[in-house]
């Protein structure tokens, strides 16, 4: 718990820093946002939820939004935001052959093919 509230606190200080810093050149507003993130329900840390939410109904209709993801596997509230949002959505996602379960034997042999079919759904939608 030392480590997550010396994360907070650093984060509150740094939002705090980043707000009271105008952009370097006032003319060109910025393109891109990295966030890392980190997400432990079981010690009460929704951050990647909260953020990932907020970006994905905050984006405006003149806005791209890239998402990646090695596993498409997004939730049903992320899919329904991401289908009504103004943006336009670019997905990359791995391909079946580079996921760890390709060539596996039973069952678990299925789960590239899967992560291709919950893409397939959402991509018709």
């Amino acid at each position: 718990m030392d480590v997550v509230n010396t994360a907070r606190v650093r984060q509150n200080m740094l939002e705090e820093e980043c707000s009271e810093v105008p952009d370097s050149d006032e003319t060109v507003p910025n393109d891109t946002w990295i966030f890392p993130l980190v997400q432990m329900k079981p010690l009460g840390i929704h951050l990647d939820e909260l953020v990932t939410k907020r970006l994905l109904t905050e984006a405006g209709g003149d806005s791209v939004v890239f998402l990646t993801s090695g596993y498409f596997n997004l939730t049903r509230t992320y899919m329904q935001l991401v289908l009504g949002a103004a943006a336009d959505y670019r997905i990359l996602m791995a391909s079946p052959e580079v996921n760890g379960f390709f060539g596996a034997k039973g069952v678990a042999g299925a789960i590239p093919e899967a992560y291709v079919h919950l893409a397939r759904q959402f991509y018709n939608k």
